[in-house]
Parts: C-alpha cells; sequence; structure tokens
C-alpha cells in the first residue's frame, strides 16, 4: 500500500484521490462530541481542511476561513483568560484588514454608484455620499485606492480643469463598518495606504492589527466597570493571506504555521514559518531582558515553567491590558493577575512578526495551528499527517498516552474538565494546487467559515484590484 506521502505524489493532491482514504479510515470513529471538522472546501488556490477540539467550558479558540475569488485569509486566534480577545479578533480583525486595504474590486469609470449597493450588501452599513460628488477622475484606475491616490495629483493637470476631488466623498456613519471604510477611504492620500494601488504589504497587515488591538482595549475600557477580569483576557493571533502566489503570514505568541513540501526524494519536508513569541524560548527571554535591563523578574522559572512576570508565557498577544497599560491595573487581591510592583511600561507586545513567502512549485500545504496541536506533534510529525481532523486526533492520541490513557477515554470526559488534558486545538491546512494558483481562474464560491460552527456565511472578502 502506498504511504500518505506517496499517495500525494501519485495523485497530484487531486481533492477526490487525496482523501478518500484517510474519510474511509475515520467514518466509523467520529463520535467525540467535542470534535469539530470540515474536512474538505475548495479556496482560490486550491483545497483546505478544518478541524476544531474544545478542552474549557468556554471555548477560548476562535479561528475563521474567509474564501474570495483571487485570495484566502486564514485567522487562529487562541485565546486565553476567556474568550473575550479571540472573539473579538475574529469579528474584527479581517474587517480592519479590509478597510485599510481589501476594498471592492471596481469598475468605477463605468458603475460608480455599483460599489455602493454592493458595499451595502455585502458589509451591511448605510452610507450617504453627497449629491454634489462627481466621479470625475473615476478612469484613471479601476481601483478605489487608485482613484484616490491618483485623482489628487492629477486634478490641477486636467483640462477643463477638475474643481472636484474624489477625496471630498462625505460618509456618514451609520454602521460602525461604514465608518471605518469611510475613514480609510478619507485618508487614503495621506496615510500611504494607496501609494500601491492593488498591492497587500506587511504595513497593511501590521496596521489591522494595530487597529485591532487599539480597539480591543478601547473595548476593555468601556466594559471593565461591570466586567473587572476582561483586562486580563488576552489571544494569540495568527493569520495568513495567500494572494498572487504569495503567502502573507503575521503571527502574535505560540501559534506556529508549517509549510510542508516535497524533497527530491518526494519525501515532506518541513519549514517553521512563524516565530513562537513564548518565554520558553532562550531569544525571547533574551529579547524581554534587553527591553527591560532594570526589571530582574521580567522573566521567571516558575513550576519549570518560563513566564514573563511570572504570569504568563506568550511575549506578544491581542490584549492582555493589565499587563500593557496602568490604567488597567487589576485588583491586588485577584492573586492569579497579582504583579509584584506597579506596571512602570508594557512588558507584552502587540507588535506581530510578519513574513512573506512566494510559494514554489514544490510547496504542498501550510499548517496553521494553536499551541495546542504543537504540544503534542513536531512540526515533521504534523506534516507526515497533514489534514486537520486527523492532526486533532493524533494529538489527543499522544495527550491521552501521556496521561497512561486512551483516546477513547477522553472523548467520555465533559469539556472543563478535559482541559487538565489537552488544550483546545485548532487545526487549519491549507493545500497549493499550482495549476490552480497559476493557471486561469476557476469559479470559486465565495465563503466565510467560522471554527466549531456549522453555518457558512457569505463572505466579506473582496477581491483585489478589479482582476476577475
Amino acid at each position: 500500500m502506498l504511504s500518505w506521502i506517496g499517495r500525494i505524489a501519485a495523485a497530484c493532491w487531486g481533492p477526490v484521490q487525496r482523501y478518500a482514504r484517510m474519510r474511509k479510515d475515520e467514518e466509523e470513529e467520529e463520535d467525540d462530541a467535542l470534535l469539530w471538522s470540515r474536512d474538505i472546501g475548495r479556496h482560490a488556490a486550491g483545497d483546505f481542511s478544518f478541524a476544531v477540539v474544545q478542552a474549557n467550558e468556554v471555548l477560548e479558540d476562535h479561528s475563521q476561513i474567509e474564501i474570495g475569488r483571487d485570495a484566502t485569509f486564514a485567522g487562529v486566534y487562541d485565546g486565553h483568560g476567556g474568550a473575550d480577545a479571540s472573539r473579538y479578533i475574529s469579528n474584527q480583525l479581517f474587517l480592519h484588514l479590509m478597510s485599510k486595504f481589501l476594498l471592492p474590486s471596481l469598475n468605477m469609470l463605468s458603475r460608480p454608484a455599483d460599489w455602493l449597493t454592493t458595499t451595502n450588501a455585502a458589509l451591511a452599513p448605510s452610507l450617504f455620499v453627497m449629491p454634489d460628488f462627481r466621479p470625475c477622475c473615476m478612469g484613471i484606475s479601476h481601483s478605489l485606492f487608485g482613484c484616490l491616490s491618483l485623482c489628487s495629483r492629477d486634478h490641477q493637470q486636467r483640462q477643463p480643469p477638475c474643481h472636484h476631488s474624489c477625496t471630498a466623498i462625505t460618509m456618514m456613519r451609520i454602521g460602525a463598518v461604514s465608518r471605518e471604510i469611510a475613514g480609510s477611504l478619507l485618508s487614503a492620500t495621506d496615510v500611504g495606504y494607496a501609494q500601491e494601488s492593488g498591492t497587500i504589504s506587511e504595513d497593511v497587515i501590521r496596521n489591522a492589527f494595530s487597529a485591532t488591538e487599539e480597539g480591543f482595549l478601547a473595548h476593555v475600557r468601556t466594559t471593565r466597570e461591570i466586567k473587572p477580569l476582561i483586562a486580563a483576557t488576552g489571544s494569540c493571533c495568527l493569520v495568513g493571506v495567500i494572494w498572487r502566489g504569495t503567502l502573507y503570514l503575521a503571527n502574535l505568541g505560540d501559534s506556529r504555521a508549517v509549510v510542508g513540501y516535497l524533497g527530491r526524494s518526494n519525501n515532506i519536508i518541513t519549514e517553521q514559518l512563524t516565530r513562537d513569541h513564548n518565554a520558553s524560548m532562550e531569544d525571547v527571554r533574551q529579547e524581554l531582558k534587553f527591553l527591560h535591563p532594570d526589571d530582574s523578574n521580567i522573566v521567571a522559572l516558575k513550576h519549570g515553567v518560563w513566564r514573563i512576570k511570572g504570569i504568563i508565557q506568550v511575549s506578544r498577544t491581542i490584549g492582555d491590558a493589565y499587563l500593557k497599560k496602568p490604567e488597567f491595573a487589576l485588583d491586588p487581591s485577584i492573586t492569579r493577575f497579582r504583579l509584584t510592583e506597579p506596571l512602570r511600561r508594557p512588558v507584552l507586545s502587540a507588535e506581530p512578526s510578519v513574513f512573506t513567502r512566494t510559494f514554489l512549485p514544490q510547496d504542498k500545504f501550510v499548517i496553521f495551528a494553536s499551541d495546542g496541536l504543537w504540544e503534542h506533534l513536531s512540526n515533521q510529525q504534523a506534516a507526515e499527517i497533514g489534514i486537520a481532523r486527523r492532526l486533532i486526533r493524533t494529538a489527543l492520541q499522544e495527550a491521552a498516552r501521556k496521561r497512561e490513557m486512551r483516546y477513547a477515554d477522553i472523548k467520555k470526559i465533559d469539556k472543563g474538565i478535559r482541559r487538565f488534558i489537552h488544550d483546545d486545538i485548532t487545526v487549519i491546512v491549507i493545500y497549493i494546487d499550482h495549476e490552480f494558483l497559476l493557471g486561469p481562474k476557476a469559479s470559486v464560491p465565495e465563503f466565510s467559515i467560522q471554527g466549531f460552527a456549522d453555518a457558512v456565511g457569505p463572505s466579506k472578502f473582496s477581491t483585489l484590484d478589479g482582476t476577475n
């Protein structure tokens, strides 16, 4: 019988041949009520699989896949201290990314009004455009960002002179999303997001992370009077965007992205694409000591585990407001989060590590997973398994083995108690079909999937720069 790796090469990663045997092997074993999975779906550059298992009383992992015609977005948000931060990221980060860059593809010259209708339908805000606005420069670019950036430079050069400004669009906020988009449109020529019309960049992703962090801290500020511990809620954040044969990655914390590619002998080789922001890593501890030379307790070994201020393992997060700003200090009586001295400066960062990888012909898949998977499987072990549901099942089998149990025993344990055996785990595997990636674009349905939710909704993804 061919090995799984052999079947990959033999079947050329076709969706039916690739997974039929795996599915057959597991059909009789899907009786874990806390394990959710989406076996195979199609995205703009191939296929994907998606799985989540719950261990906490309230699932702290949130996750999503957004499928567009020309791009794919994957996000894994591993929360801690509760689900508030990870839920917020799942609801807001992708919208911030769109508001910074991923606006709808337009044919602004021929149908400027259609964009407003499309935006209303897709994002559910109501927008009001001043009646004297005239799209005089819409022919410059098929992308609104291109129009905004070029219009301001070229207005005075037009004959006859143009007395209207595309940047004079006035939008009235009726929905929260419309406010963000309006702000992005009105400031595009000033802040430079439009310098490269239709080109995603690491800066765009960083700005989306920054906006998400600022938004969540504002949420904490308005909520903490009735829910004080929200200031101790945080989340790791791992996202990937695939567009035009390139993967853009950003992460905070210790969720991880690993690429699997074929070696010369058709064996699977792995490469970790992200950096773990965890105090267990020597380089992270050295970084923290460098940033806090006057704090001898910035990292401490507690019960055999390195922790920042003796409290938290991850050094970069969204949230954890009490470790970032003195205004969010918690009551000292809450011993779990007690600091030995008042906060003088942030001890955690929300600055993501950002990476770009142009896919090579031998690249076959990318695994995105929360640290609950990597506690039990190495990068190489994960790559040799390669499908999300089976990855989680294998991790749970290993977690059971460490406790001298069987996976069948774990499945009988209720959520909450199960956290003593394993963490919440989220896995997204994005498979790369290079013929599909680089060839003529086939029709791919646009949709959105949230982890641990059976419903599939319409995607908010807008295709980039008008190339359909």
